[in-house]
């Protein structure tokens, strides 16, 4: 049986791709790039507005650092930004030599939706209690740490998706006066929800800490 030839599969990956944007709706955009022509990658593109892309657009920095880092060329269900006050981005994607060319077929989802949807489901069941049943010995795993993470962001009663900077340090404080930071995985957990990196997490610490003192 002989090779499937490269526009035949091409086709077959842009059909994929269009039903998997008309399924999951306008947020969810697909995006099938050449990596071999940065400056005019995208082959085919469906929901481009999600990232700001038509076809021909260039690579983006994030998705060349992405596939440079990538292990085995395969990166699944992870969050990422594109722009600094751009939306949260639920994506995977999957790098393929197809041919002589290096395909990527990316997923982006923007999350602004569903993370106000969370946001006004969240704030509706939530409850009045003046007890407060925190162990810190027993909340060291992440399923136990990620609700008292939500609780807190909550208490800003505005969605991840609208958080400046002013937000995320009263998140950041409010947990450090509570004894999560200390906790293994916390800070991990903690940028994860913020949709911030580490560093950013390490140095609002630096920051309420300085201002608490």
């Amino acid at each position: 049986m002989g090779s499937v030839p490269e526009n035949d599969v091409l086709e077959l990956l842009n059909q994929i791709g269009e039903a998997i944007a008309l399924t999951f709706g306008k947020d969810c955009e697909v995006c099938i790039s050449d990596l071999d022509t940065p400056e005019k990658a995208v082959l085919y593109i469906y929901n481009g507005h999600v990232t700001g892309r038509e076809v021909g657009s260039p690579l983006i920095d994030e998705a060349k650092a992405r596939v440079r880092n990538t292990d085995e060329n395969v990166y699944l269900n992870y969050k990422k930004k594109i722009r600094k006050n751009g939306p949260s981005l639920k994506s995977s994607t999957i790098v393929k030599k197809i041919g002589g060319r290096n395909i990527a077929f990316c997923i982006n989802y923007d999350c602004t939706q569903v993370e106000a949807m969370q946001y006004t489901l969240m704030n509706f069941l939530q409850t009045s209690s003046d007890q407060e049943d925190l162990d810190i010995l027993g909340i060291n795993t992440p399923s136990a740490l990620a609700p008292i993470i939500q609780a807190s962001i909550q208490s800003t009663n505005k969605p991840v998706s609208n958080f400046k900077k002013a937000d995320r340090l009263k998140v950041v404080r409010d947990l450090d006066k509570r004894g999560i930071l200390q906790i293994q995985n916390s800070v991990r957990l903690i940028a994860d929800a913020l949709g911030v990196s580490r560093y950013s997490i390490y140095n609002y610490i630096k920051e309420v800490r300085k201002e608490d003192h």
